[in-house]
């Protein structure tokens, strides 16, 4: 624990909602297209392995995560040059990646389709099991829980660092 105390609210049990939308995938240089969601990605991803370790640890139990990789395929000239662009951003950040050309993609991923002209690789990305990381999340010793709540919005206290939230049927 760093200091900061914190309940856990969800209107379900962990992990159940939107949390499985993300499918868990660790892949900012695909989808931080706006700067400074980008940056913020970017720096939370070179931290992911070090929070898993902690996670697992603390938490007493498996989360799956893996750093596989990314295949972003073109089919196309345009999304060719869409990539080549990702490529450069990459590049620019310091990022490993390979601009594979039609046959390089295919080796790497036979079963790609055969329009396919070329693809970003970008090995640092990765998944991690969301259920898994909700429910290790969950069981961490002294998060308090509070299932079937219904908080339909909240507010963020900066200055008392704290969320605050009210129930849509309350006056």
């Amino acid at each position: 624990s760093r200091g900061a105390e914190v309940t856990l609210i969800d209107a379900r049990q962990p992990g159940a909602g939107a949390t499985q939308s993300s499918a868990g995938i660790l892949a900012p240089f695909i989808e931080g297209h706006a700067p400074d969601l980008l940056r913020l990605c970017v720096s939370s991803l070179s931290l992911y392995d070090a929070f898993h370790a902690r996670l697992e640890n603390d938490a007493g139990r498996p989360v799956e995560y893996r750093r596989t990789g990314t295949l972003e395929v073109a089919l196309n000239d345009e999304q060719v040059r869409r990539l080549r662009a990702n490529a450069e951003r990459c590049a620019d950040a310091g990022v490993e990646h390979h601009w594979l050309d039609r046959d390089a993609a295919l080796r790497l991923e036979p079963s790609l389709a055969p329009t396919a002209q070329g693809a970003l690789y970008v090995p640092s990305h990765g998944y991690v099991r969301a259920l898994d990381c909700a429910m290790a999340l969950s069981a961490l010793e002294g998060v308090p829980a509070a299932q079937r709540a219904s908080v339909p919005w909240f507010l963020l206290h900066a200055r008392a660092s704290r969320a605050c939230g009210r129930d849509a049927d309350a006056t």
